[in-house]
């Protein structure tokens, strides 16, 4: 079977005769095993994977077996891993927006052609000169996954650079917006300094983690 013609590939489905996973390509059966099993869903990505390797070829050969590379490509990590993200961070009115920086992130590594290598292919190193944007608290810097980062980037010649950006609101734009809206209180949250909201508010109410506050 060729690449059906709304553009998908041949489907993972059940062999009703057999009672097994089986997979179409040009025009042969290939029996995967007990349908929805792991093991059968992994034989119908790596046959995929080969089958769409010689879709892409120059002068596709039908007729030739398909030999399956067991070695999942980055293309494949990176599906099963935007997946993944899909689901892990909640839309918000519609809009995942930590999703999409992962899908952003992700592209390079298609955009600088590595997508088809195998993601082993590495051998647990990174590539020569790479390069870490470093964006979050430079206190999470300290965690071991990060001094290890560190510690590899060091080896191939890369960098890291910091590139934070705070979400935090400034405190010229703070006093604007508490003026604006006028509330009876500002309970101060999420900051090391509560106190400090005192300098600029005189309706201050400060409260302590846990402590309940009634509306009235």
């Amino acid at each position: 079977m060729s690449r059906l013609k709304n553009g998908s590939i041949p489907s993972y489905r059940l062999h009703k005769a057999r009672n097994c996973a089986v997979v179409t390509l040009d025009g042969r059966d290939h029996y995967l095993g007990p349908f929805g099993s792991p093991s059968s869903k992994q034989k119908y990505a790596g046959l995929i994977r080969v089958w769409q390797q010689r879709q892409e070829g120059p002068s596709p050969e039908p007729t030739l077996p398909l030999v399956v590379n067991d070695r999942p490509t980055i293309n494949e990590l990176i599906l099963v891993y935007l997946r993944h993200v899909s689901t892990y961070y909640k839309s918000n009115h519609g809009e995942n927006k930590e999703a999409g920086c992962v899908d952003d992130a992700l592209k390079v590594l298609q955009e600088c052609g590595y997508g088809r290598e195998p993601a082993d292919s590495f051998g647990g190193t990174l590539p020569a000169q790479s390069r870490c944007l470093y964006s979050y608290w430079k206190g999470y810097l300290k965690n071991p996954d990060w001094v290890s980062l560190q510690k590899q980037l060091a080896e191939v010649g890369g960098d890291f650079v910091p590139v934070h950006a705070s979400g935090h609101i400034y405190i010229a734009d703070l006093i604007e917006f508490v003026k604006a809206i006028a509330p009876r209180t500002v309970i101060p949250i999420h900051t090391f300094e509560p106190g400090a909201f005192c300098d600029h508010f005189g309706n201050v109410q400060l409260l302590n983690d846990g402590e309940p506050y009634r509306v009235s």
